[in-house]
């Protein structure tokens, strides 16, 4: 079932809109967050791919700091996947953040916290000192455990705003597991992976392409991480 499925069943109708023009990166998942908000609220949108390294002259012109995901809405360009999704939120419909004050604000509190918890699987796969790897990977997993327990009780009948920050933490995190054959994922999230799996938009993220180009670009970026999760074998 795709996104846009789930949020008709909870209500929500499409609603004709003018093209946006989205700059992103599909392996990027900050770039997920926003696929996943426009495909689901079925909003028409160009998409420009933009490459880490080789980024286009065009792209450094326009974005402040040559980073993805950023989207021009008619004459300006916002950028920062928050600032994005309040804005699409905000123009249709408040589907994927809702009324209720105390509600968006814990929304808002933990989705902040996923990004922290982005940096600390960014310090998973670059950190090389076995100690402090083997650190790094209690902390992450101690990290989605009590994501797991949080007050908002992220569950597969539901669709919201934290699902579009958590599904591509946790289908990111799934495929460096695959790489680095390591278990980063605690068990109460698996069955919530599968679901995020099937729901990511198939045209826009094939996942074992998806999990390819992820591999590919760990191995290219950081050769010796790869030789030395194979070695540690964990």
């Amino acid at each position: 079932m795709l996104v846009k499925d789930c949020l008709q069943m909870l209500g929500y109708s499409a609603k004709d809109s003018n093209e946006l023009c989205l700059y992103a990166n599909l392996i990027c998942p900050y770039s997920q967050r926003i696929v996943l908000a426009l495909e689901a609220l079925e909003i028409n949108y160009i998409h420009n791919e933009i490459d880490f390294v080789l980024k286009p002259e065009q792209f450094e012109n326009i974005s402040p700091f040559g980073k993805v995901p950023l989207v021009k809405v008619k004459s300006f360009y916002l950028f920062g996947s928050m600032s994005i999704l309040t804005y699409v939120n905000t123009q249709y419909q408040n589907a994927l953040m809702p009324y209720d004050i105390e509600k968006n604000a814990l929304l808002h509190s933990w989705s902040v916290a996923i990004d922290d918890i982005h940096r600390s699987l960014r310090a998973v796969f670059t950190e090389k000192d076995t100690i402090t790897f083997n650190e790094c990977i209690k902390m992450f997993r101690k990290q989605l455990e009590i994501l797991w327990q949080s007050p908002l009780n992220i569950k597969k009948d539901s669709f919201d705003l934290l699902d579009i920050y958590a599904a591509p933490l946790l289908v990111l995190t799934s495929a460096i597991e695959m790489l680095g054959e390591i278990n980063l994922i605690p068990d109460e999230f698996r069955d919530l992976l599968s679901h995020y799996e099937s729901i990511l938009p198939i045209s826009t993220i094939d996942n074992p392409r998806y999990r390819k180009e992820i591999r590919l670009f760990l191995i290219e970026n950081n050769s010796a991480l790869h030789q030395q999760f194979k070695a540690m074998n964990c």
